[in-house]
């Protein structure tokens, strides 16, 4: 009877409950990644063709989930091209804030990856900078480097991630041209600096599209 009773209080006093997040209006119908809703960023890159990747979409009773991409190849000239992806991905959470393990993940992110080399793959020599962006959402970072641009915010329950990297391909016959140290002309990895100005500005755009009501 004793744990009955200390049961129900438990219950009336709503301990162990915590309450749901606030969505701010956020809901996934359909891919986030299209040219108009990742603009200023597909202006930014100056070509006139994506490709589009819906990537994965889920939605549950604890958390709705997309992920993205949109990719464009870019000429350099002398048969090189470089193809950029913006990766979005969006996390909504019904049940629990992810105020917590946002704000871990700020203080852990790296963006060190394998890259190729001569060798095989290779750490990244690159892995960027962390700062914090105010006026965006409850809480945002930047995870910036020469080659690799990225803005995470946290709004409410919704955890919103977009990314800009970039590679270079040579499409030429034989080997590509090395400049005078005898490198590629062109390293594998390319210089993503320029768009970095453009990610918050997208980031509200998508802030902006995903919150607005849904189409009846």
């Amino acid at each position: 009877m004793t744990s009955t009773v200390w049961a129900a209080v438990l219950h009336g006093t709503g301990y162990g409950h915590t309450q749901a997040p606030d969505l701010r209006g956020y809901h996934l119908d359909g891919s986030p990644c299209t040219t108009e809703n990742l603009r200023p960023l597909t202006d930014a890159l100056g070509v006139q063709h994506f490709d589009f990747d819906p990537g994965v979409t889920h939605k549950g009773a604890a958390l709705d989930h997309v992920a993205c991409t949109l990719s464009a190849v870019a000429s350099l000239g002398d048969s090189w091209t470089t193809t950029y992806t913006a990766n979005v991905t969006v996390d909504l959470h019904k049940k629990t804030d992810p105020r917590t393990e946002f704000e871990d993940a700020a203080h852990t992110q790296d963006l060190t990856r394998a890259v190729s080399g001569p060798g095989g793959y290779i750490p990244n020599p690159d892995p960027g900078v962390t700062k914090a962006v105010p006026g965006l959402g409850d809480s945002a970072y930047e995870t910036t480097s020469p080659t690799r641009q990225a803005v995470h915010v946290l709004d409410g329950g919704a955890v919103l991630t977009l990314t800009i990297d970039a590679a270079n391909q040579w499409q030429g016959t034989g080997t590509p041209k090395p400049d005078s140290d005898g490198a590629p002309l062109h390293p594998a990895l390319a210089d993503t600096t320029s768009l970095r100005p453009n990610l918050v500005p997208t980031m509200r755009t998508l802030m902006r599209v995903l919150s607005s009501p849904a189409s009846p």
